[in-house]
């Protein structure tokens, strides 16, 4: 027997039965806030984003600011392309009247 029959039930993801390809599992992000252009002295903003799927099947939303004076480089780790950053998770609080997760950042400086 190959390794396919065992492991045709095993899923990658959060839960016991998560599956990344199926429709109704993947949570995307569809919609953030625009562009904004804060004046020189304003540190902070409110952001959001919308999800297609609906609150009761996300756990949290979040995002990570680079900043400005941050240099990307390098080639990722072995095997990924994906590079390692250190960046602090902002989470977000869902907001029922918008349908959105929101959250107002306070650390914008120049």
């Amino acid at each position: 027997m190959g390794d396919g029959q065992l492991s045709r039930a095993v899923y990658l993801g959060t839960g016991p039965t998560y599956d990344t390809n199926v429709a109704g599992n993947s949570a995307e992000v569809v919609d953030v806030t625009d562009t904004q252009y804060l004046a020189y002295n304003t540190s902070s903003a409110l952001l959001w984003l919308k999800s297609n799927v609906p609150f009761s099947k996300i756990g949290t939303a979040g995002f990570v600011v680079r900043p400005p004076t941050m240099m990307l480089s390098g080639s990722g780790s072995a095997g990924s392309e994906q590079l390692s950053l250190n960046l602090v998770t902002h989470f977000m609080t869902y907001d029922s009247g918008s349908g959105h997760w929101t959250s107002t950042y306070n650390y914008f400086y120049r």
